[in-house]
């Protein structure tokens, strides 16, 4: 429940090797790395540092498409269920052989998808040889052949209606030169015929056949692509037969690529090691372009959390290279912020981040916060079940998966909310909504008693409003009470007291004028307080003012800011909508779920509409509920303390995605 205190690490090495000095602040784990206020630059090392940098991000590109490639083709267990490989520092490092042979696979699997892909394209022209030549597998005559010395000879196709004797009489009757129009095939998209004229009168011929629809084909580009020889080799038959004899063989050539990716699968685990190695040391690298760097030294600002002094000097005591200090902040540096919150919290933190972490120096809310997120989150989703499916089966994916941080945070985050629900489930009697009592109402005609500790939502919304209000009232005087303890912190206890306390005084007062009107008693008590609460309000929020008239208008004007209390408040109702939505949502489910009776159809429709309705009913209002229990936090809570714009804290550190270090 604190951020923790940072300390600038400014060290200087006589050593020009900047990467040693990353490298050893990298495997810390506990160094935030920050660019160096100076006013020299070499841009020679920075670019050479840039470029290293490259290199590596190009390798790791290159193992991590080879990795994605071969999942289908790895005998071990890989995937979202595979385990991190166990590995040390040196098994990180792209000095030795094994990394330079893993890069060597990936390239190796380049090579393969691109011979992979030249098989594909290749086979696409074969079939679509094969398939423009198969009208003419009967024309035993070769393609290139042109006619003879008296004649021409061409190629082409017909309407599918044509009738070969009317054309041919019609343009005898025409034309007077000799051809022979000879039907080749008929086929669904037209007649294939050739067409044999003398020159001197070709080109009449072949205009009348064009408007009668004739297209002439050309082969020329085939023949080319085929590389055949002259005369007889040319005949359509033989090509097609040259072509499938090809697709024959690009089909044996890919069942050996198959082979040889599994061969190079065998070898994932080793491009595994080498995609972290790679990932880090660019990681470094980038770190390098944030140091300052002469031919002669290398000068390093970093911020290391207080409680990691002892192992920061630990490793540069023993490098006699090294000189540092290590010091507190100065006024106006930017300090990155860590949150220091027990197990069981740290989870909230991702709530925290969503919005924006607290300023360094300021308040964590994150234990206050992650009490309210938990009891507003069973209130938002109430149910047993839905808990039960909730906690289950996020621990089972911190178990089976292999999720990153960030997910994983998340995953914990719903795992614990899930308690929430299971608890306020039982106050509210709500199992899959009320899927016991239809179930044994509909199903077995048996009438069974309400199953809730406290009270009905459905049945009695008032009063499930008023406890939303309720937590609504506890978590803005929450907010409330800890600016008290913020302004104590900087020394303006008056000040915060203040600011706040006339304001409880005034609310308390409308409460209990609320609470004497619901029951019917003396609200004398009530008006008391409130005028209280008013006077003090007049009195106390102008005082920054020197002139007393303004003083008392400031005072009077900050009773405006009701509205806005009185405005908060009300966004607590969406703690009762958002519960009432699931519950309703829920019982139509249940009832279109067993109302078919105890039939075969009946059970037919259970077993179908049940599972899928609540699982879309959970769906849907978990989202619903993350998002307006973070909102009520973000909004309502830290508005009325919270200090935001904190750099979060990015120690410099191994980039593992495959891989989880045991040194």
């Amino acid at each position: 429940m604190s951020i923790s205190r940072m300390m600038k690490l400014s060290l200087v090495s006589t050593d020009s090797g900047a990467d040693d000095i990353i490298q050893k602040l990298t495997w810390l784990r506990c160094a935030h790395i920050t660019r160096t206020d100076a006013d020299y630059e070499n841009p020679d090392i920075s670019a050479d540092a840039e470029n290293r940098r490259l290199i590596y991000e190009r390798d790791a590109a290159a193992l991590n498409t080879a990795l994605m490639g071969l999942r289908n083709y790895r005998e071990d267990k890989t995937g979202l269920f595979g385990r991190p490989i166990k590995a040390t520092r040196a098994d990180l490092s792209v000095e030795g052989e094994k990394y330079k042979s893993a890069v060597g696979y990936s390239a190796d699997y380049a090579a393969l998808r691109a011979r992979e892909a030249e098989i594909t394209a290749e086979r696409t022209r074969l079939r679509q040889q094969i398939e423009s030549l198969k009208p003419w597998e009967n024309f035993d005559v070769p393609l290139d052949l042109r006619g003879t010395a008296l004649t021409e000879l061409n190629l082409g196709v017909l309407p599918p209606s044509a009738d070969i004797d009317v054309i041919s009489a019609e343009i005898a009757s025409e034309i007077d030169s000799e051809f022979a129009l000879i039907p080749v095939s008929r086929e669904p998209g037209g007649v294939y015929v050739s067409l044999i004229t003398m020159k001197d009168g070709g080109l009449a011929v072949a205009d009348e056949l064009t408007r009668r629809g004739f297209a002439r084909l050309e082969f020329t580009s085939l023949l080319s692509e085929v590389g055949a020889g002259d005369g007889a080799s040319n005949l359509p038959s033989l090509i097609s037969v040259r072509a499938k004899a090809s697709l024959d063989a690009l089909d044996d050539e890919e069942e050996s690529l198959s082979d040889k990716f599994k061969a190079l699968a065998a070898h994932c685990r080793e491009m595994e090691l080498a995609y972290d190695a790679a990932m880090t040391r660019a990681a470094e690298c980038a770190s390098e372009k944030l140091v300052l760097k002469t031919e002669k030294t290398t000068i390093v600002t970093a911020w290391v959390p207080y409680l990691a002094v002892p192992m920061v000097k630990s490793a540069l005591d023993s490098d006699p290279a090294v000189w540092y200090t290590l010091s507190d902040p100065d006024e106006g540096d930017n300090v990155p912020v860590k949150l220091l919150n027990q197990p069981a919290v740290k989870p909230f933190e991702s709530v925290v981040g969503l919005y924006s972490l607290p300023a360094y120096g300021s308040f964590d809310p994150t234990l206050i916060m992650s009490i309210f997120f938990f009891v507003i989150f069973g209130f938002m989703l109430g149910d047993v079940m839905y808990g039960l499916v909730l906690s289950v089966g996020c621990l089972l994916m911190l178990k089976l998966l292999n999720l990153s941080a960030g997910v994983k945070s998340l995953v914990k985050l719903f795992a614990i909310c899930g308690v929430s629900s299971i608890i306020c489930g039982v106050l509210f009697g709500s199992y899959f909504g009320d899927l016991p009592q239809q179930l044994m109402k509909n199903m077995f005609g048996v009438e069974i008693g309400a199953t809730y500790l406290w009270f009905d939502m459905i049945e009695e919304p008032i009063l499930f409003l008023i406890a939303a209000m309720a937590i609504g009232v506890l978590h803005l005087f929450t907010g409330m009470g800890i600016k008290i303890y913020m302004s104590a912190k900087e020394g303006r206890l008056l000040e915060g007291i203040l600011d706040v306390v006339p304001w409880y005084i005034f609310f308390v007062g409308l409460g209990l004028l609320g609470g004497a009107s619901a029951l019917g008693i003396s609200s004398t008590p009530g008006k008391a307080v409130s005028i209280a609460g008013v006077v003090l309000l007049i009195l106390t929020q102008g005082r920054g003012e020197k002139n007393p008239v303004m003083k008392i208008l400031k005072g009077i004007m900050s009773l405006y800011d009701t509205v806005s209390y009185i405005s908060d408040l009300l966004s607590y109702s969406r703690i009762m909508a958002l519960g009432l939505a699931s519950a309703v949502i829920a019982q139509v489910v249940n009832l279109f779920g067993t109302m078919g009776g105890n039939t075969v159809v009946g059970w037919l429709m259970f077993l179908l509409i049940i599972p899928l309705g609540h699982i879309v009913n959970l769906v849907i209002n978990l989202l619903g509920t993350f998002v307006h229990d973070s909102r009520l936090q973000y909004i309502e809570f830290f508005g009325k303390f919270y200090q935001d714009g904190g750099t979060p804290f990015a120690p410099a550190a191994p980039v593992t995605k495959y891989t989880e270090i045991t040194e």
